[in-house]
């Protein structure tokens, strides 16, 4: 049997003020090319359907389409809630949704949502875990001790019974790490500050596969727990890592096969540099297409006047213009690293509470903003914070 793991589509995502929506198309016309040539038995995506916990018109519009489309080729969609999601509007009508072959987990319950697949003597269950929070965990086990992710994560499992004769995938969105060990992380993530928010991979032992959501580079973390990473290039510290559909293969004798086919986007993000004058000269330009997204730094000396507006004459689709001449250079040594043009909604709060308590957030304190992240949205946040 096969299956299709996707995750973090960001559907609605901004990336330096560019709207993804029509990349995010572009990229999921090929997977449902590709389901149409490989037929597997479900398309599973773990989590961070969305950018936003309140999604766009455009957002909601583009997913329901992929559903539809979908559910036209009779592939099942299994999908679970991530830290990016709203939960329950994610799970809206899933009890509709699910004759339909749509299953869509929102929230945490004591019995997790699975989905039996058979085929030629073969069960697999695809068990189903939307990002939990240690107070969700807790409230839903109130006897147990329960003071972090990882232990949010593995009482909730140890209440699963899980079948010796089936084959058990897990669909997850987490911070996993393997025996301590820091994947490889991105730009484009929210990363929470301290790193409260990890599970160790031991806390998925009893399953064969676990298709993780959350970090955008594909990656492998302990035997069985994989990341799919995000179908598009959503930060220019991902310009090398190779996007695309990870399969599944389960045979007879439960042995799992993963690979990966490449998905092509839209516009493939680009890094040039050097002098203005030289970066618009055509033989310069035609190494590559226009088209593409941009990050350019400019090594003038002298920073050249319109220098934006002269480089959108040719490549209209510039993401970022960066200088690297000797002013830069000495003001990185005076004041240290620039900060991250998008620093993380977490790192700000981060910095304003130990500036405010002259001490770090626990990671109770993290659960309780991740709760008001989703119900106020990081707009209003940001609006308090400032």
């Amino acid at each position: 049997m096969k299956f299709f793991h996707l995750a973090d589509l960001h559907l609605g995502k901004k990336v330096n003020g560019f709207s993804m929506l029509k990349d995010q198309r572009y990229v999921l016309e090929q997977v449902l090319l590709e389901v149409a040539k490989e037929q597997p038995e479900a398309v599973l995506l773990a989590g961070d359907i969305y950018d936003h916990p309140i999604p766009s018109v455009g957002a909601v519009a583009l997913f329901d389409w992929f559903l539809t489309e979908l559910a036209n080729c009779a592939v099942p969609c299994l999908a679970v809630a991530g830290n990016h999601d709203s939960g329950v509007r994610l799970g809206f009508g899933s009890e509709l949704l699910h004759e339909n072959g749509v299953h869509l987990s929102g929230v945490p319950t004591h019995q997790l949502q699975h989905v039996p697949f058979q085929r030629d003597g073969v069960r697999v269950e695809v068990w189903l875990l939307p990002f939990v929070r240690p107070a969700e965990a807790a409230a839903l086990f109130p006897e147990a001790e329960i003071k972090s992710y990882d232990d949010g994560v593995r009482v909730l499992l140890s209440h699963q019974a899980l079948q010796p004769e089936a084959c058990h995938l897990l669909l997850a969105h987490q911070f996993v790490t393997g025996a301590g060990k820091e994947p490889e992380r991105s730009d484009s993530e929210s990363v929470t500050v301290g790193g409260v928010d990890n599970v160790d991979s031991s806390a998925f032992d009893g399953f064969d596969y676990v298709a993780l959501g959350h970090l955008h580079g594909p990656q492998w973390v302990g035997d069985s727990c994989r990341y799919a990473g995000s179908p598009l290039q959503y930060s220019f510290s991902e310009l090398r890592q190779q996007k695309g559909i990870t399969i599944i293969e389960v045979a007879q004798d439960r042995g799992i096969t993963v690979t990966q086919i490449p998905l092509k986007p839209l516009h493939p993000l680009r890094e040039i540099r050097g002098p203005l004058n030289d970066l618009i000269q055509p033989d310069i330009v035609g190494q590559g297409d226009v088209e593409d997204y941009l990050r350019v730094t400019l090594t003038d000396e002298l920073e050249p006047e319109n220098a934006n507006a002269r480089l959108r004459a040719v490549y209209p689709n510039l993401m970022k213009l960066d200088f690297d001449n000797q002013r830069t250079r000495q003001e990185a040594v005076l004041y240290g690293e620039e900060e991250p043009e998008n620093e993380s909604l977490e790192a700000l709060f981060s910095s304003f509470y130990e500036q405010q308590n002259g001490r770090e957030l626990d990671a109770l304190g993290w659960d309780i903003v991740q709760n008001v992240l989703e119900t106020v949205g990081g707009e209003m946040l940001c609006g308090l914070l400032d």
